[in-house]
């Protein structure tokens, strides 16, 4: 992906292979173009950010990467594989494609914690839009490839062992998970508007979700109207 292309300087340089380190340098390659204000320094920066996912993090340990994904590198490098074949792109006359590893990290960053577009934009030097993009296409593909082999409730032959242990971690007999839901503030839609009025007083969506004693999710279940009670949409 070619940053600042308008500057045809500094795409031949990066070209040749060898990283510009300082200002000086790069000022002596870009000789005789003429910068807008503050362009010198986007460039740096973006110099110092483009390659920060792909040369950086790996040497900063495990510790370090798991606070930025909230995964272990195993489990980052499994779902990368579970979605390759849908995100896989090829590279084309125009421009490199951005690789499955960096889009599925884009996406989990952008998943995990509170960082604007305009941060991620920068950490990992894609356009802003990109962000959007990538990150609804992840959660697309992840739904479709992972979703029945790890969200799913316990088979009736699987019942009594998860029963044995939800009852010895939380001693609640003859259970199999915790339940509840939480509501997300929406606009109110024009039909229907007050399906939608919770009774905290305000207009909301419901996301329920049912977790095991090992905090593993078996059932979720997201966009019921606000005024519905947990039970009545867990029963649809």
């Amino acid at each position: 992906m070619r940053l600042f292309c308008g500057v045809r300087g500094y795409d031949s340089v990066r070209e040749l292979g060898q990283p510009l380190q300082t200002e000086r340098s790069l000022h002596r390659h870009l000789e005789g173009y003429k910068l807008t204000p503050g362009l010198l320094e986007d460039i740096m920066a973006s110099l110092a950010l483009k390659h920060w996912f792909e040369e950086t993090l790996p040497n900063l340990g495990k510790a370090y990467f798991k606070r930025c994904f909230c995964i272990s590198a195993a489990t980052f490098r499994y779902i990368v594989e579970s979605c390759r074949i849908d995100m896989q792109r090829v590279d084309t006359t125009m421009r490199e494609a951005i690789s499955v590893e960096k889009r599925v990290a884009v996406s989990l960053y952008h998943l995990c914690s509170a960082a604007e577009d305009r941060t991620i934009t920068e950490l990992f030097a894609v356009g802003r839009s990109t962000v959007n993009l990538l990150y609804k296409e992840f959660c697309t593909t992840v739904l479709k490839n992972l979703e029945d082999d790890w969200v799913k409730m316990p088979s009736p032959t699987d019942m009594e062992e998860h029963m044995r242990e939800f009852f010895a971690v939380t001693g609640f007999p003859q259970g199999v998970g915790a339940l509840d839901g939480c509501h997300f503030p929406v606009p109110p839609p024009k039909k229907y508007a007050s399906d939608y009025y919770n009774n905290k007083g305000w207009y909301s969506m419901i996301l329920l979700a049912l977790v095991n004693h090992r905090y593993h999710f078996r059932f979720t279940n997201d966009g019921s109207p606000g005024w519905y009670h947990d039970s009545f949409v867990y029963g649809r």
